[in-house]
């Protein structure tokens, strides 16, 4: 599963905001390693010489490992945002999501969920911040216009919502 999981550096406190267990304080081990002391998590951020850091592991309870990686920096803009924005239908559901804009973050509405703010991962793959609204990748038809997503998120994988007014 897909988490995204900002790094911080404020007044000399490194931290880590994981989504659903809020921020954390970031202890140094070594010049590449850090643990949180209240999950008895360690991360290592993996990095060349100068560099900015693009690989990290988290080593969760000293057994169990997850690797990740630094996401690329997508400006988007306005007209960018624009082109996600409508709804789309799931057949398989009966259900509709609609996306819209408020001010510069994508926003997933749904009559009965809370708003749910979207990420870029790239273009055309965005995330939420909810287990079952995880991971959307959007699709183009032949004219290059979005014609609606995949969604996964909880158990279910690749679920089709197509777009209904493009």
């Amino acid at each position: 599963d897909w988490i995204i999981v900002t790094f911080s550096l404020e007044e000399g406190t490194f931290r880590a905001e994981l989504p659903g267990f809020g921020v954390a304080e970031l202890f140094p081990m070594s010049d590449n390693e850090f643990f949180m002391k209240e999950s008895d998590i360690v991360v290592t951020f993996e990095k060349a010489e100068g560099e900015k850091a693009e690989n990290v592991t988290f080593l969760f309870g000293g057994s169990t490992e997850r690797k990740g990686k630094r996401l690329p920096d997508i400006t988007s803009t306005a007209a960018m945002l624009a082109e996600y924005t409508g709804e789309y239908f799931s057949e398989e559901l009966g259900t509709t999501y609609t996306l819209v804009m408020q001010e510069d973050t994508l926003i997933a509405t749904h009559r009965r969920h809370e708003d749910i703010p979207l990420e870029f991962i790239k273009a055309d793959s965005l995330l939420g911040n909810r287990w079952f609204f995880r991971k959307l990748e959007f699709s183009r038809d032949n004219d290059d216009h979005i014609d609606g997503f995949l969604l996964t998120g909880g158990r279910v994988r690749n679920l089709r919502f197509d777009k209904v007014n493009p």
